[in-house]
């Protein structure tokens, strides 16, 4: 969806030699999970030197024409070797992200987005490429939401980026978020710029905008579930999420709070009565669809070992563990006391770790290793053996990291 300059690109890479006291950001800070607007879940990495082949094949997937606006040059594909170039980065001037999916059993790139630093960091000129296959459903406005996110840590001071009049897409998704476009009639050229104190709003105004679009693609099927959950009796509904049903409303607690829905409308209300949002709607919706009453057993699983966990665990360990590692600075008994807040009951692994009934059927563990000289502090979301029979994987993701930020505020409340 942007260009990118074969002569402007080499001369940043021979600019950058020396640059190593510019702020560098590690690929595991680098992750994002979510949904496009079809509801298939994707995951937003650092790119990999391994990922040069996946990549070429998502080149394959791109038409001429998106190729073309991209690079703007005539491509059918790119090489091996090209691949490994663009997989090369150096996380202190030049930052990829991938976008990865698991479609048929296999992971998938699809597609790719780039910021490419001066020396002081001064500038970052952005650029993105969705294959076509995934292009309408949202990825391109994640990708430009998270990219501008990294440029704010990353302390870049001004986003640019040069891009074909005809790509309509990445101009409108820089035009809802504030962008200064310029076009050159002769050079046939769109030119966008954005200053660094803008950065912020700009990845909260567009996360938003794409939060209400993926909220309103969520509503048919929040009707569906509704629909489905009408067929089962309230009293059987309870039974088997260990809810309590009384006065026309099942209460449902989650992470200290009680949540009631009511019958037989099935709409969820936060504690203070407001109608909670689509997110939680459908999460805890499908804790009622899926549950079968199965009793937690006390076998504790890592998120790899869930059904197609496997493709997930990076991820879902970045914004969960890490992120609260990170969160509390490492700090061990700023956990201890967070746990305490929430109730959780001491666990016998690690340097410490608790459980918590994050739902009535569906208790999850946080387990921390203190760091020292050699190795970092650690912290792990697990689950009960059971937990699939409650939520699909994703469901949990989510639910770990619900988990995880109400640990961390409530460690800043103490």
């Amino acid at each position: 969806m942007g260009r990118a300059h074969k002569n402007r690109d080499s001369q940043k890479r021979l600019s950058r030699k020396g640059a190593g006291e510019r702020m560098s950001l590690a690929p595991e800070e680098l992750v994002h999970h979510g949904w496009m607007w079809d509801r298939t879940p994707v995951t937003l990495r650092s790119v990999q030197p391994e990922d040069a082949p996946a990549l070429c094949a998502m080149f394959r997937a791109c038409s001429p024409k998106s190729l073309y606006l991209r690079f703007e040059r005539r491509l059918n594909e790119i090489s091996l070797d090209q691949a490994v170039q663009l997989c090369s980065v150096d996380h202190k001037n030049e930052i990829g992200i991938v976008a990865e999916i698991k479609e048929a059993g296999s992971h998938k790139l699809i597609g790719l987005g780039q910021l490419l630093a001066d020396p002081d960091h001064g500038t970052a000129e952005y650029a993105v490429l969705v294959a076509d296959p995934w292009q309408g459903k949202g990825l391109g406005s994640k990708f430009t939401d998270f990219c501008f996110e990294i440029a704010w840590r990353w302390g870049v001071k001004r986003v640019v980026g040069e891009f074909s009049p005809s790509n309509v897409r990445i101009i409108r998704i820089l035009q809802s978020r504030g962008f200064r476009l310029q076009r050159d009639g002769q050079e046939q050229v769109v030119f966008a710029e954005k200053t660094l104190e803008d950065l912020v709003w700009i990845a909260k105004r567009g996360e938003a905008m794409s939060n209400m679009k993926w909220r309103k693609s969520l509503r048919p099927m929040i009707n569906e579930a509704r629909e489905e959950l009408t067929l089962v009796s309230p009293q059987e509904l309870a039974r088997r999420g260990g809810l309590t049903f009384q006065a026309g409303r099942l209460e449902l607690p989650l992470l200290g709070r009680v949540y009631s829905i009511r019958w037989p409308e099935l709409v969820l209300t936060a504690p203070d009565g407001d109608i909670c949002p689509e997110e939680l709607q459908i999460l805890l919706l499908d804790y009622l669809k899926n549950g079968d009453g199965t009793p937690p057993t006390g076998r504790w699983i890592g998120f790899r070992e869930l059904s197609d966990g496997g493709f997930y665990w990076r991820a879902f360990q970045g914004y969960s563990g890490d992120q609260l590692v990170r969160d509390l600075v490492g700090n061990i008994e700023a956990f201890r006391r967070a746990t305490k807040r929430l109730g959780g009951e001491p666990l016998d692994t690690g340097d410490a770790s608790y459980t918590f009934r994050v739902l009535p059927q569906l208790p999850m563990a946080v387990v921390w290793w203190a760091g020292d000289d050699e190795f970092p502090a650690k912290a792990s979301v697990l689950f009960d053996e059971t937990a699939g029979h409650y939520l699909p994987t994703d469901g949990l993701a989510i639910l770990g990291r619900m988990l995880c930020r109400k640990l961390a505020n409530l460690a800043r409340e103490a």
